[in-house]
């Protein structure tokens, strides 16, 4: 059995350069830096995590520093330990440590309040299992593929099997599935340039300069209001770097969407697929629109909801689950 691909049903990517700031608008950028100073698959991830919230105000002003977080971890290689620092200190992050499972449900138990308000050390958290989990693609840039496995390792094939049906590109008669559970088509990934941009140096907060293997996720969601409507354009970006000081993603989404301001509901959202590793991953895009008429604030919850198994997209649903926070960064708007 082969999956059907309609046509037209393609990545789109790599994305381009980071768009300018909007006048009258906020910016939240996050990025989660992961390295292995101490060699390569098998050995404990370092994990540096920024975020910022910005205001560009209408009046054509310097932009507003609005708050910023990092947090530092160390997780290791089956992620049963975690070692994890944030600034500002706080005691409840230090005291969280297994990552195997059930991270996100313990986490919003040990900082609920965290939670609510949208912190950005909370937003950054949320995250981290995720790139715990897919940032080893990143050392194949530099020749370690030892993560994978060879097609007659029993723990590689269990692995893979494992993985069926928990999203569209990896659903039943996938290409990223050979036959008899061998590895499948070599994941696509593009070239992408700099998330910086010369002429703004406010266009994102302070990034790594790594000259080493590593993994970064990161995001951009801009949100300003027009008339009784909240706008959204977001994006989502996992990229390893390489020898050669460049970075090739593995997944890239963007996004655009509408919220009712005064009732905090969808009314429009769109998911462009641009970077994506396998021909089946795209299908999950059109299916973003499920989220219409949910509550935006809700959608840590009900993402997965809507979007379950190959309805979704494992990368797909964190970026839309990020967007949960915007009303709360649309509070910003009115004071400026």
């Amino acid at each position: 059995m082969t999956v059907v691909i309609p046509a037209g049903v393609v990545t789109h990517g790599p994305a381009g350069p980071t768009p300018a700031r909007r006048p009258g608008s906020i910016r939240r950028t996050s990025t989660l830096e992961a390295t292995w100073p101490e060699g390569g698959a098998g050995k404990p991830m370092h994990v540096l995590g920024r975020a910022r919230d910005l205001c560009t105000p209408r009046d054509g002003a310097d932009p507003q520093l609005l708050g910023e977080a990092e947090i530092r971890a160390v997780i290791a290689a089956d992620r049963a330990s975690v070692q994890l620092a944030s600034v500002p200190a706080d005691a409840r992050i230090a005291a969280l440590h297994d990552m195997r499972s059930g991270w996100r449900r313990r986490l919003a138990q040990a900082l609920a309040s965290d939670a609510q308000s949208g912190s950005l050390a909370y937003y950054l958290l949320d995250d981290l299992s995720g790139v715990a989990f897919v940032s080893f693609y990143a050392l194949e840039n530099w020749g370690d593929s030892s993560f994978r496995g060879e097609p007659t390792d029993a723990e590689g094939r269990d692995r893979r099997l494992h993985m069926v049906d928990i999203c569209a590109g990896w659903q039943a008669g996938s290409s990223a599935y050979g036959t008899d559970a061998s590895p499948g088509a070599v994941p696509h990934s593009k070239p992408v340039p700099d998330l910086r941009i010369p002429e703004d140096p406010w266009a994102w907060h302070a990034l790594e300069e790594v000259q080493a293997a590593a993994a970064r996720r990161a995001r951009r969601v801009d949100v300003w209001r027009e008339g009784d409507a909240l706008l959204v354009d977001a994006h989502f970006q996992d990229a390893g770097t390489t020898p050669d000081g460049g970075r090739i993603a593995a997944h890239e989404y963007t996004f655009t969407a509408c919220i009712d301001a005064a009732s905090g509901r969808i009314t429009d959202i769109t998911a462009v697929p641009q970077v994506l590793p396998f021909d089946e991953c795209p299908l999950a895009a059109g299916n973003a629109r499920a989220l219409i008429g949910a509550s935006v604030r809700d959608l840590r919850t009900v993402v997965n909801e809507r979007l379950p198994g190959i309805e979704g997209c494992t990368h797909m649903n964190d970026a839309l689950r990020a967007l949960a926070e915007v009303p709360i960064l649309a509070r910003a708007l009115a004071a400026d």
